[in-house]
């Protein structure tokens, strides 16, 4: 009965809760400024940011679906996370997050299922993977948050943000699980930890157990969630040149595993009867998040389904899992390793045209200087190419004329003129001193 109990928790955590509520929940951190990726907006933003500013990274955490629970998800660890750069010189702060988008729901059920006269299924979907930046840090939503980094500047935030737009070409598809082996183990402890939390049941030993497989599991999937895209931020900027903060631990990161006793099989989708499972399948799961029956009902049937088949839809392809039992699934919050040894930042790939490496030294060369120094440059570099092309178009002039020699300079009189003047007037004071002794005293 424990071990039945502890999957209930878990299943309905991952199922019930997040399938019925929409994830605009989980980007509450935007209500002003917000700009969604795109070539413009970041470039725009980027523009925005001085160069030698200084910056700290923080890693930011809200209970996950916070806008309809509050902080209930936080007795559990259950989270929705992003980066947060602070602004030591009193600019914006900025914020950036990766969610699901329309809703998570889209992310694991199909947008919409049909069936055609014959009788044959035909499955639609509308998800995809968005990341958001915004040009302050709500605190009352990110209430949770760690120093990472620091010693950033604006220069290095220029150019993370013009990598975030590259990771999100190649992490089109928010996927909430990873996909590991099952070595055989079981390890209850994190399960037992969440019973704790919410007054359920005894035992509150344990707390990161990660499940089954947690020792020798191969990953034949990864996931691609929020946390998922805050480890790969924490790369980008220590390889651009940000300092680890001394921790006594590694921060915790939300992990969601299905564990297989088998290689995923690559479903056919052309395929009419596998076609026709994988409609079963989805009709059969939104048919129990949507029933009116009791909670111990719908956990008797998310148990059911949890210990048969499963399919998952990834990035356009799905695929059949055979999940292990006892423990088909598992749902840890543990200190995940932060990067470290020799840094590489051409090995961060940014928009060419938004902030390119040329452009950072230019921008380097022009902050030397202050407003007015830079408008006197130019104002010298434009003196000097109009005498250049005075000089030039006279000298041509002149010698369509026949003159040759001093007498190509246009207006040479005048010239001369003005030096003779110069001239005269320093002789004025080319005179030798007048001495003075007794016999020139009168």
């Amino acid at each position: 009965m424990k071990n039945i109990l502890n999957k209930i928790i878990t299943l309905t955590i991952v199922f019930i809760g997040l399938i019925k509520i929409s994830i605009s929940s989980d980007s509450g951190s935007s209500e002003n400024g917000i700009y969604f990726y795109s070539y413009d907006t970041i470039c725009e933003f980027t523009n925005s940011i001085r160069d030698d500013d200084q910056y700290e990274l923080y890693y930011v955490q809200a209970p996950l679906m916070y806008a309809i629970y509050g902080d209930l998800f936080e007795k559990i660890n259950a989270y929705h996370s992003g980066v947060g750069f602070y602004n030591l010189n009193g600019g914006p702060n900025i914020s950036l997050d990766y969610f699901a988008g329309p809703t998570l729901e889209n992310a694991l059920i199909p947008d919409n299922i049909t069936k055609d006269s014959q009788g044959n299924y035909n499955l639609t979907w509308n998800t995809y993977g968005l990341i958001e930046v915004t040009n302050y840090i709500n605190e009352t939503y990110w209430s949770k948050r760690e120093l990472i980094m620091y010693g950033l500047t604006g220069l290095q935030i220029k150019q993370y943000l013009s990598w975030a737009p590259i990771y999100n070409q190649t992490h089109p598809v928010y996927n909430l699980f990873s996909i590991a082996s099952a070595d055989g183990s079981s390890d209850n402890g994190y399960l037992e930890t969440i019973l704790h939390n919410l007054g359920i049941g005894g035992g509150g030993g344990g707390g990161g157990g990660g499940g089954s497989g947690s020792g020798n599991s191969i990953i034949y999937q990864n996931s691609s969630t929020c946390d998922d895209f805050v480890w790969a931020s924490f790369n980008t900027i220590y390889q651009l040149g940000g300092t680890l903060v001394g921790m006594q631990s590694n921060p915790p990161k939300d992990q969601i595993t299905l564990f297989t006793t088998d290689e995923p099989i690559i479903v056919d989708y052309n395929n009419i009867t596998q076609r026709n499972q994988l409609a079963n399948f989805y009709i059969n799961l939104m048919g129990i998040a949507n029933k009116n029956e009791s909670a111990l009902q719908i956990f008797q049937e998310l148990i059911s389904l949890f210990n048969g088949t499963f399919y998952c839809y990834i990035d356009g392809v799905y695929y059949e899992l055979n999940l292990s039992k006892p423990t088909p699934i598992s749902f840890t919050y543990q200190p995940s390793p932060m990067p470290t040894g020799q840094r590489d930042s051409n090995s961060i790939k940014t928009l060419g045209n938004c902030y390119s490496k040329s452009s950072i030294d230019n921008h380097s060369f022009f902050n030397r200087f202050s407003k007015i120094q830079i408008i006197f440059i130019f104002i010298a570099i434009g003196l000097g190419v109009i005498i250049i092309l005075y000089l030039s178009i006279g000298i041509i002039v002149n010698k369509s004329r026949g003159k040759s020699g001093t007498n190509l300079i246009p207006n040479k009189k005048l010239w001369t003129s003005i030096g003779s003047k110069f001239k005269r007037n320093n002789n004025k004071n080319n005179y030798k001193p007048l001495l003075y002794n007794e016999n020139t005293i009168q």
